[in-house]
């Protein structure tokens, strides 16, 4: 009875301490499995009792209430709770948006968006990776393009012949501003002077 106690209240740490102090027990009976199960649906039941109070809810405050350490095991328990289907169920009426930047879960987001928010609905149906897939092939082709076109202006004899006169060009531009002095006046090297005719 107390381990069923626990798990009504969606005690974790009552929960987890009752299924180990009756471990013997529960492999006696043949029950640790069951209990087990009990324990990892206890976390979404919390966040099912938190979407029905919460509009907003920090993901720091989420994760001290699921009994988690990080933001980032919040985020998975919400991910792993789409991907079960669980969305589906007639006790998972709420959608849910997490603003990522700004570190909030939204429950019940309706036709908001929000800045660098991850769509859970959206991920658990595949579009979001269908999109991903999409994007990453649109760069992919994109980079091959452009690597082609570099090859093709690089190696192209038009290309090389300009490329060529413009370094001749720059080389002589050097040699005439290295011929200035610091006042600017013109000094005239040796291979300028002239032979007498």
């Amino acid at each position: 009875n107390e381990i069923a106690d626990a798990f009504l209240a969606n005690d974790i740490p009552k929960l987890s301490t009752k299924i180990n102090q009756y471990t013997k027990l529960l492999i006696g009976d043949g029950n640790r499995g069951l209990a087990g199960q009990l324990l990892n649906q206890v976390r979404p039941n919390i966040v099912r009792s938190i979407a029905s109070v919460y509009e907003t809810i920090s993901l720091s405050k989420m994760a001290k209430k699921l009994d988690l350490t990080s933001e980032a095991d919040v985020e998975m328990i919400l991910l792993k709770m789409f991907s079960q289907g669980t969305r589906n169920s007639e006790n998972f009426d709420f959608r849910l948006k997490i603003d990522q930047e700004n570190s909030y879960v939204h429950f019940n987001v309706k036709g908001s968006e929000h800045k660098n928010s991850l769509k859970l609905d959206e991920m658990a149906t595949g579009a979001m990776v269908d999109k991903i897939v999409s994007y990453t092939r649109q760069c992919v082709r994109m980079a091959e393009r452009v690597r082609n076109l570099d090859i093709s202006l690089s190696t192209s004899a038009k290309f090389q012949s300009k490329t060529y006169l413009k370094q001749k060009q720059n080389k002589t531009s050097n040699t005439e501003s290295s011929s200035e002095t610091d006042t600017g006046k013109s000094v005239i090297l040796p291979e300028q002077v002239r032979a007498p005719s």
